[in-house]
């Protein structure tokens, strides 16, 4: 629901640029008067702009359609681009007025004098510069007048109580036990093996962590529950408890959790030291084995290390075994342990393992002999699939609904099959859940890459400069640290397009029409932040139209593609990161 590059640091930063800039810049030019009070009302309205954009990122898993706060929203955020768009323009003068004053100095014409504000003042404002400075401080007090009865729909749709509801939601639809629910599992046998021997394997140290490591639908926890019921560790360990911890990581209630499989007491609502106690005296001098499946807390080491204090207590070769779609929750378990950070990377299914678990799900309750000619298209869907056990279980069931060969072969044509998945046990519900897990800032930048077509192959360096010109890594929050540095860890209207990315592969003979096209496209895009091209424009000249780009910040070139000698020096400094 939220529009797409919108989020409350990134408003609130542009917003509060906008206030200070004001405030400095226009009370040193008389001819921006009358804009005190729009100023005044939005500092003052600031934080609840901010409280209603934080209530909506909190809800972005079970976002609620409300088509009055949607299209507020989109307002907003066209409000905050043109803000953002006349700070630009500021800058680029700015840099434009010191390239000018460093040139001067060289040629000794300007060497000994400094250059005055007023003076630079009235150069700014000598265009049109003022007069969009003004349209986007009052266009911004336009939508933020308008948000009052969003107040009260923020609080009552994304309040804490209803928000500690959606958690139990989500919580309890990821709910696990150590109990299989397939009746056979396929093609895990290997990763079994190796697990059971690490953990009946004597240690030095008192108690040890392994973690599973994997993204959503290959089997983390399929393969935890053969584990658990295994003969050999069933024999080796006492006591064996499995817990699902999912994305509400609280020591408490991990604990209880804890007890309550150890034995077969019901525990009230004791206090965390009460159950610290309880614990250690159930595990002391035994050899336990913890099993926390689906972990996701890696930032919070104060919980972890109120989780294992009870656990130092059990008899040397205790063992912990936990399952993750992130390896710094392995890091951070071993660390926290005090011991090596061992771990399984579980790949996906092999193909003679993938296509027996699709046709037990394809096929069920029916003679795959009987459908012959559909076999053949289950074996090119299965491997469309990548060897994906959750993807290849729902995709059997939904083939198995109708065994029908121009269904088969609809199903077999679509381009993005994962989008047939749909429903609460679909392989995309599961999946999201890592995209709900990321930052606000991070979604951002994984939202960006669909604009890009199926398929499209990323170079890291280009994408995180793509990124960065596109505003989505501000300099406000990378600190010291460059923003290459920043993004290489995270790896509507036309007439505001921003970013244009244009690749056209075949040769064609007329390329100076494609030129005078291209021309005519660029003159209208004048607030492009990004422009990448991958075209055989051979010898010609890139076109006069991005001397007026003043808001370019990132400009990709294939090698065929020549500058014109005529673009102003302010471009390249500007993209010169």
């Amino acid at each position: 629901m939220a529009p797409t590059f919108i989020a409350e640091s990134v408003t609130s930063a542009i917003i509060e640029n906008l206030v200070n800039t004001c405030s400095s810049y226009l009370k040193a030019c008389q001819a921006a008067g009358g804009l005190h009070d729009e100023l005044e009302r939005l500092q003052y309205a600031l934080p609840q702009v901010q409280a209603i954009l934080t209530a909506v990122e909190g809800g972005a898993p079970v976002m609620v359609q409300n088509k009055a706060l949607e299209t507020w929203l989109w307002q907003l955020r066209d409000a905050v681009e043109n803000a953002e768009d006349a700070l630009d323009e500021l800058d680029y003068y700015e840099l434009e007025k010191a390239i000018q004053d460093r040139d001067d100095k060289v040629r000794g014409v300007l060497s000994n004098c400094k250059r005055k504000f007023d003076s630079f003042i009235n150069r700014i404002f000598s265009d049109d510069t003022l007069k969009r400075l003004r349209e986007a401080v009052k266009g911004l007090d336009r939508v933020i007048a308008g948000m009052g009865p969003l107040l009260q729909l923020g609080t009552g749709l994304y309040g804490p109580s209803v928000k500690r509801r959606k958690i139990n939601e989500v919580q309890n639809a990821r709910e696990t036990s150590s109990l299989l629910t397939e009746s056979e599992v396929l093609g895990r046998d290997e990763e079994r093996d190796l697990i059971v021997e690490w953990l009946i394997k004597p240690r030095d140290t008192d108690v040890s962590a392994f973690s599973v490591v994997g993204m959503g639908g290959l089997g983390k926890t399929t393969l935890a529950q053969l584990v658990y019921r295994d003969d050999r560790v069933q024999e080796y360990f006492d006591p064996i408890m499995w817990v699902c911890v999912s994305q509400n990581f609280d020591a408490a209630v991990i604990t209880k959790k804890m007890l309550e499989g150890a034995s077969s007491d019901s525990l009230g609502d004791n206090s965390l030291n009460a159950l610290h106690y309880i614990l250690k005296q159930k595990l002391t001098s035994k050899r336990f084995l913890l099993m926390l499946d689906d972990v996701w807390n890696d930032d919070t080491m104060t919980e972890w290390e109120k989780l294992v204090a009870p656990l130092k207590f059990g008899q040397r070769g205790s063992k912990i075994l936990l399952t993750t779609r992130m390896r710094s929750v392995a890091d951070m378990a071993a660390k926290v342990m005090k011991c090596k950070q061992e771990s399984l990377n579980l790949n996906k299914l092999e193909e003679s393992d993938y296509m027996l678990l699709f046709n037990k799900h394809a096929f069920l309750g029916v003679n795959p002999d009987d459908y012959k000619n559909l076999q053949p298209i289950g074996e090119h869907i299965a491997r469309k699939l990548g060897g994906c056990p959750l993807a290849i279980k729902v995709m059997g069931g939904m083939l198995n609904s109708c065994m029908d060969y121009e269904y088969w072969k609809k199903i077999l044509e679509e381009e993005d099959i994962m989008k047939l998945q749909q429903g609460k046990d679909g392989i995309m519900t599961i999946l999201r859940l890592s995209y709900d897990h990321l930052p606000t800032n991070l979604q951002l930048c994984f939202r960006y890459c669909s604009i890009f077509p199926q398929d499209y192959i990323f170079k890291r360096k280009e994408l995180v400069y793509m990124w960065m010109g596109s505003g989505l890594i501000p300099q406000s929050i990378c600190g010291r640290r460059r923003r290459e540095d920043i993004g290489r860890e995270e790896i509507s209207n036309l007439k505001n397009l921003r970013t244009l990315v244009i690749s056209v592969k075949e040769n064609h003979g007329h390329n100076a029409n494609h030129l005078l096209v291209f021309n005519e496209v660029v003159e209208g895009f004048k607030k492009l932040y990004l422009l990448s091209l991958d075209v055989n424009f051979d010898t010609y000249k890139l076109p006069y139209a991005l001397n007026s780009l003043i808001h370019l910040r990132y400009l990709s070139l294939s090698e065929r593609v020549a500058l014109s000698p005529t673009i102003p020096e302010v471009l390249y400094s500007w993209n010169d990161y």
